[in-house]
């Protein structure tokens, strides 16, 4: 039997509604709820049951909604969980993205819940070696270990990265991320790491860009750039809370 999802969540909404079927029989909407919960927690994907968490019904019981979303190990539902949930367990949702090893729940976690541990989850991304939450994380993380977050893009020799670790973060080693963008012999980030940054430790020789010849075309590549790194957090909201029609299979 297949139960399409958007009519569970009608059904739960509807007060004068008695009775479902499932592949157990008929549940009563007053005497059997507990027994819908364990079907849900048991069929529903961590997705589903992060979204019939958030309808804040009284009659759901959050715990055993919670245990289900810990029990599935998946990073990004935990994080919401202890992000969207009244009441949540923020350690124990904390635990599961924290063992995960994953950079980008681990960043989002520090970044946007009260209480985080800052040096665990930044531990996770200094370990992942990923440029990008490197630089996501010293940038917007209260605490972070700017150095250790800096070393990792450093030795990834990634210019993008190198050059916006320099430009935004402070107390960055401006000579050694500068360093990664001159041996990268990437003319966008040359450009632009000797037009934003001044510094007294590190100076690019001159002929290290061409000038006009690539001045169009680093415009254009930093505009992009520079929106794509501003809408992020918002299109990955956006994809996160989009829900769409899904089966519970029985």
């Amino acid at each position: 039997m297949k139960i399409m999802f958007e009519e569970l969540i009608e059904w739960l909404y509807k007060e004068d509604l008695k009775h479902m079927t499932t592949k157990n029989g008929l549940i009563n909407a007053t005497q059997d709820f507990a027994l819908l919960e364990e079907i849900i927690c048991e069929k529903c994907t961590p997705k589903q049951i992060y979204h019939i968490a958030k309808l804040g019904l009284k009659s759901t019981n959050i715990n055993k909604l919670a245990q289900a979303i810990i029990k599935s190990k998946d990073p990004l539902y935990n994080y919401l969980f202890a992000k969207n949930i009244d009441k949540a367990d923020i350690k124990a949702h904390e635990q599961v993205v924290i063992d995960s090893k994953d950079p980008e729940y681990n960043y989002y976690f520090a970044s946007d819940i009260i209480g985080a541990d800052i040096k665990a989850h930044g531990q996770v991304v200094i370990e992942s070696k990923n440029p990008k939450y490197n630089y996501y994380f010293a940038r917007n993380v209260v605490g972070a270990d700017i150095k250790a977050h800096g070393q990792v893009v450093i030795e990834s020799k990634n210019p993008e990265y190198n050059y916006y670790f320099a430009r935004d973060v402070v107390g960055a080693d401006i000579k050694a991320h500068g360093q990664v963008v001159f041996e990268s012999k990437n003319p966008t980030f040359i450009f632009w790491f000797k037009k934003t940054i001044k510094s007294d430790t590190f100076q690019f020789p001159e002929e290290s860009v061409s000038g006009n010849a690539i001045s169009d075309d680093v415009d254009l590549a930093e505009k992009e750039t520079a929106s794509n790194h501003s809408a992020e957090h918002l299109k990955l909201k956006e994809i996160k809370e989009n829900i769409h029609t899904l089966e519970i299979i029985g």
